[in-house]
């Protein structure tokens, strides 16, 4: 609800390729649970792989992800995501690739990460999260909320 910053998690603290693709702020209209959700806006700029991600802090319980097996994240307009996990080691695994598909509503994107190998899932540190994957030239404007283990 507005605050990305918090004592346990930062979203968009560790950006590849910084504010040059992506601009985050806080938003109202529209949210889905609560007061604001993050707007996102990109722009590739010949950056086909450039992400924003979401940190957990080392002393979080959160890091530990074994007490689920899905990441689950509302999405409003129209946008393919490419999600990965990464451990404190800077291994990473993908969990999945989704379609938000309503220009002028909310999806439910879930990401299964049962069975993924190569990562430590009780120290997660970064949600690693691409917009519009491998497309060096797209733009645009999707906003997300209520990003939640299931």
């Amino acid at each position: 609800d507005g605050n990305f910053w918090t004592r346990d998690t930062s979203l968009g603290g560790g950006d590849i390729d910084g504010a040059t693709v992506y601009r985050r702020a806080s938003w109202q209209d529209p949210s889905h649970g609560g007061l604001t959700a993050m707007q996102v806006e990109y722009t590739k700029r010949g950056l086909p792989w450039s992400l924003f991600a979401g940190y957990i802090s080392p002393t979080s319980q959160l890091r530990d992800f074994t007490q689920h097996t899905r990441l689950a994240v509302w999405v409003y307009g129209e946008a393919e995501l490419l999600v990965k996990l990464r451990d404190r080691t800077f291994r990473e695994a993908e969990i999945g690739r989704g379609q938000a598909t309503n220009p002028a509503g909310w999806t439910k994107l879930i990401f299964d990460y049962t069975g993924v190998e190569g990562i430590n899932l009780t120290d997660v540190d970064n949600i690693l999260f691409f917009a519009a994957p491998g497309d060096p030239w797209s733009s645009g404007t999707l906003y997300l909320d209520d990003i939640l283990l299931e």
